[in-house]
């Protein structure tokens, strides 16, 4: 699976330079604001006008649990950071996951099963982009959204005025 984890800063530091760091491990640094930039299955995104730092770890294993640093350069010598303890637990058998095929402009139901000792944990639906990573659906697009939550372990989401999925070209 994945992890999808946001830190906050201060936008008086916007403009810094921005990490991730596993453990005591070397600082791995976002070179880029406004864009995602990956290093191996660690993908980052340094939001500059939010101040905020999203990390997406893609494809986790049980080598991935450690505590992170999420982090700021203040001065050459000075970072800011918020650390984050990374457990990565054995993979419940969820049910395979199931199709649905939908018309543009009219409504599809996407239904998720799950284990039922997940009835009181939060669900939520991700939009990937073409290297999976969960984009945020805008706030437009949520009011065509209606959630459901069962508790005989299905999770319901209902798309009306369904607009398609914009798909990139495979240039292999």
């Amino acid at each position: 699976k994945s992890v999808f984890i946001k830190c906050k800063f201060p936008r008086k530091f916007k403009g810094n330079k921005k990490f991730i760091q596993k453990d005591s491990s070397q600082k791995i640094p976002v070179d880029e604001q406004n864009q995602w930039v990956r290093h191996d299955k660690v993908h980052m995104y340094d939001n500059s006008s939010e101040g905020l730092l999203k990390v997406f770890i893609s494809d986790l294993t049980a080598a991935d649990e450690a505590t992170y640093r999420c982090g700021v350069n203040i001065t050459d010598y000075d970072d800011l950071f918020t650390e984050i303890k990374l457990t990565v637990n054995q993979v419940d058998h969820f049910p395979a996951p199931s199709k649905s095929a939908a018309v543009i402009g009219e409504s599809v139901k996407l239904t998720c099963n799950y284990p039922e000792k997940h009835n009181e944990t939060i669900k939520h639906i991700c939009k990937e982009n073409n290297e999976k990573i969960c984009q945020n659906i805008s706030s437009s697009e949520k009011k065509r959204f209606e959630f459901s939550d069962s508790t005989a372990g299905v999770f319901t989401v209902i798309i009306s005025n369904f607009t398609g999925v914009e798909q990139k070209p495979d240039t292999d």
